[in-house]
Parts: C-alpha cells; sequence; structure tokens
C-alpha cells in the first residue's frame, strides 16, 4: 500500500477508511488499531483520531474552528444585506432598483480579487503550520500587492466609467445619471472591501 494509498477495512464493529501517510500528511483512521495491523502488518503510517463511521466523532477536533466559520458567515451574510434593507425600507422601488444595480457594479472589484485569495489560502495554510515566517511574509506581501493591484485598477475604472457603463447596461439615461454618484461610493468600499482578503485569508490559516 503506497503512502497516498487507501485501503477500506471490513470489522466486527464498522466499516473504516484507512489512510497511510507519513511527513504529516493528515488521513482519518479506523480506532480498531488491533484489527488494521493484523490485517496490514506492513503498516507503518500514523493514526490520527478521526473515524470515518461517525459525523460527530470527525468534527470533535474541530468544533470551535466550525463555529467560528459558522458566526462569521452569518456576520458577514449580514453586513452585505443590511444596506439592501435599509435603503429598501427607506426608498421607493425605482430608487432601490437603481442601487441595486450600483452595488452590483460594486462588487467588481472584489469578484475580481477572490480567486486570487482563494488559491493563496492553502499556501499560507501549509506555511503557517510548517512555521516557514520567511516564505509565508514573502508569500503575503506579493499576494496582498497582486490584489491591491487588481481591486484598485478596477475599481478606478469603474468609477471613472460609471456613466458609460450603467448606460451600456441599461440603456437609460436617466437611470445612469441616477446610478453614477452611488456606483462611486460603493466601488470605493468595494475597494476597501477587496484590500482587506488577504489579511482575512491569513487569520483563516
Amino acid at each position: 500500500m503506497g503512502n497516498d494509498s487507501f485501503q477500506l477495512v471490513n470489522s466486527p464493529y464498522r466499516r473504516s477508511l484507512i489512510f497511510r501517510y507519513d511527513g504529516g500528511r493528515f488521513a482519518p483512521h479506523a480506532l480498531r488499531k488491533s484489527r488494521v495491523r493484523q490485517q496490514f502488518p506492513d503498516f507503518r503510517g500514523q493514526f490520527c483520531g478521526v473515524e470515518c463511521g461517525g459525523a460527530g466523532a470527525s468534527l470533535a477536533g474541530v468544533y470551535k474552528f466550525a463555529a467560528g466559520m459558522f458566526m462569521i458567515a452569518i456576520i458577514a451574510a449580514m453586513n452585505t444585506q443590511m444596506d439592501k434593507l435599509v435603503v429598501s425600507s427607506m426608498f421607493a422601488l425605482p430608487q432601490y432598483a437603481v442601487y441595486s444595480l450600483a452595488a452590483l457594479m460594486a462588487q467588481v472589484p472584489t469578484l475580481l480579487t477572490l480567486p486570487v485569495a482563494a488559491a493563496v489560502l492553502p499556501q499560507l495554510t501549509a506555511l503557517v503550520e510548517t512555521q516557514q515566517s520567511d516564505a509565508l511574509r514573502e508569500l503575503y506581501r506579493r499576494s496582498a500587492l497582486l490584489i491591491a493591484t487588481i481591486a484598485s485598477a478596477s475599481g478606478a475604472l469603474v468609477i471613472a466609467c460609471a456613466y458609460e457603463l450603467v448606460l451600456l447596461w441599461t440603456r437609460d439615461a436617466s437611470i445612469a445619471a441616477q446610478a453614477q454618484p452611488v456606483v462611486w461610493v460603493l466601488t470605493a468600499g468595494g475597494v476597501c472591501l477587496a484590500l482587506q482578503l488577504m489579511p482575512y485569508q491569513l487569520s483563516l490559516a
């Protein structure tokens, strides 16, 4: 059985999934270690405390992290939707439609930088785990600079061409004129939101 192979083991207790690894790679294991060693006497992989047969046991070691991520997701959803709730209660439907259009355009900097932040997260996690502070600092610096460049450039383009973009989208000059100042303000906020992606990813790592 190779280092990155796996084997299903049938025991009298439950069906479990065994992973073999070395060098610190994470893997689930069957709690019946003696049963595994009987069937695989040459098995030299390390065992970790997760059993595939029970979801509760699988979450036992990460429930604090999972709960924290759950709360972050709730707060993020509230922060991104609270403004729409307030605007919809204060203005009529036509004005709310203009605001929604501007809010959608203001997401351009964040949408362009999210893939970069998502791609960097596994590397950040690996460097934090191995305590390579110099490599972590360099990766963070380069990734943050790339995200700042993309967010600033795209945000500046949307702000500079707000009227033209809305006019191209809606074919309505009055809507473009109403949406232009809203696009300016919300896009500036979108750029700031994109700039905090790397600190957020680093905190997750």
